[in-house]
């Protein structure tokens, strides 16, 4: 045993009904993890076991615009949920590194930062188009940011200038005799433009902006032409082994489909689904985090994409999928939350920021989970890199809104999952087979 693995315990304390405490729960790490020799940028790698040194970690090419938009899409959505705290002080942080990584290098596209500088570089990442229009989708929403909005814009308007059609590949000569930029990252589709699609379709419900819901369908159509196999199956080619950008690449269709009311394009969601992702998933959502991996190492992610589209497809009318869900939420995404840390290695020096207090800051976490549990086999390493707990309240949001739905003076109580509205608390008992309203 190194010195940075403690016991491992045959088994963990874990949440698997109540969505308000794993909402309340994913909070707190966005809110209290940052590395302050950064000025507050957030972490984006965490190791918690199985490797020698453990702690947080940057990535050049994601520390700087994906995790700042995941954690604001989540906040944001989190805040107005009964019992839910959110520092405004940290939202006007994450906005920072939001607006700079789309300001800072004169591309109006998401930039990379310069670990060793600190410096923000004229390099663009295609896989973060998601994260900032994430980011400035929900400034917007809940905050009446002109200023996101107009960099949401911004960014469309870049994607429109720069990518040759057919192909959406960039006109990487154009964008460099323009802006003196380049980009990094463009293949394939899902990785980039198909991810994308959802955060598009938010803005456009949220501001009702033609370009955004132009854009959105215009990848779509690449998408059903040239990526998705005519038999629905997985073809890696053309996917790609990112299981990540293919999920959230077949959610943002989905809640595509539901916004032109496209039954056509909402089948084509639910053969895929049943087909393509049944290739790395299995039916109560662990979805492998790489194609071709050959371990058990899952991405919950993947989970909270599969399970929303499940909720797009039950508002659709699909018999079924409903009942998914909450076997998705029940058996899987809400059980992989970090709630019990007694593995974590103990780190009380104040002047060790990657590991001070980890084992209490971390609390909340979500990563990426085998099937059974956070450790894959005896030793492995364990992950919950800090974008995913963004992804997985995001998801979770959804799921507490699709819960429960009204029409006139009737509400259809659609997840049975402990949780608190405005008309009443609902919590349902499996061992009993007890539902309690109030």
């Amino acid at each position: 045993m190194n010195k940075e693995t403690m016991p491992f315990g045959k088994s963990v304390a874990v949440n698997d009904h109540d969505l308000l405490l794993a909402i309340r729960e994913g909070l707190r790490p966005m809110q209290t993890i940052a590395d302050e020799t950064r000025q507050g940028l957030p972490y984006f790698g965490n190791d918690l076991a199985g490797v020698d040194p453990i702690g947080n970690s940057h990535d050049s090419h994601l520390s700087l615009s994906h995790v700042p938009g995941r954690w604001l899409d989540a906040l944001l959505n989190a805040e107005s949920l009964p019992g839910m705290a959110v520092d405004n002080q940290v939202i006007a942080r994450l906005a920072r590194w939001a607006y700079a990584s789309v300001e800072a290098a004169g591309m109006d596209l998401p930039a990379q930062l310069d670990l060793e500088t600190n410096e923000i570089r004229k390099v663009s990442q295609l896989h973060n188009l998601r994260e900032v229009l994430h980011a400035f989708t929900a400034l917007v929403q809940y905050r009446a940011d002109d200023r996101a909005r107009e960099r949401a814009r911004s960014v469309i308007r870049a994607v429109e200038r720069y990518y040759v059609r057919p192909g959406f590949r960039f006109d990487d000569d154009l964008l460099l005799r323009e802006t003196g930029g380049k980009i990094t990252g463009a293949d394939p589709f899902p990785l980039t433009f198909g991810r994308a699609i959802g955060p598009l379709v938010k803005f456009y419900r949220v501001t009702q902006d033609p370009s955004a819901l132009d854009l959105a369908v215009k990848l779509k159509d690449y998408c059903l032409s040239h990526v998705l196999a005519p038999d629905d199956d997985y073809v890696l080619e053309n996917l790609g082994k990112h299981t990540h950008s293919v999920t959230s690449m077949l959610s943002s269709l989905a809640l595509l489909g539901e916004t032109l009311g496209d039954r056509t394009l909402l089948e084509r969601v639910r053969r895929f689904l049943e087909k393509g992702i049944s290739r790395c998933a299995l039916d109560f959502g662990w979805c492998l985090v790489g194609y071709l991996r050959t371990d058990l190492m899952g991405e919950i992610n993947n989970t909270a994409d599969i399970m929303e589209t499940c909720l797009v497809l039950a508002r659709a009318g699909y018999p079924g999928y409903d009942a998914r869900a909450e076997r998705i939420l029940r058996g899987h995404l809400l059980p992989a939350q970090l709630l019990d840390t007694h593995f974590v290695a103990r780190h009380l020096d104040p002047t060790d920021t990657n590991r001070y207090r980890l084992h209490e800051r971390v609390r909340g976490a979500f990563g990426f989970p085998s099937p059974y549990g956070h450790e894959d086999s005896p030793g492995s390493r364990i992950m919950f890199n800090w974008d995913i707990v963004g992804g997985a309240v995001s998801g979770l949001c959804a799921a507490y809104h699709g819960a429960l739905t009204r029409s006139g003076s009737e509400i259809a109580l659609n997840l049975l999952l402990d949780s608190e509205y405005p008309e009443l608390a609902v919590a349902f008992s499996y061992p009993e087979r007890r539902l309690r309203l109030q």
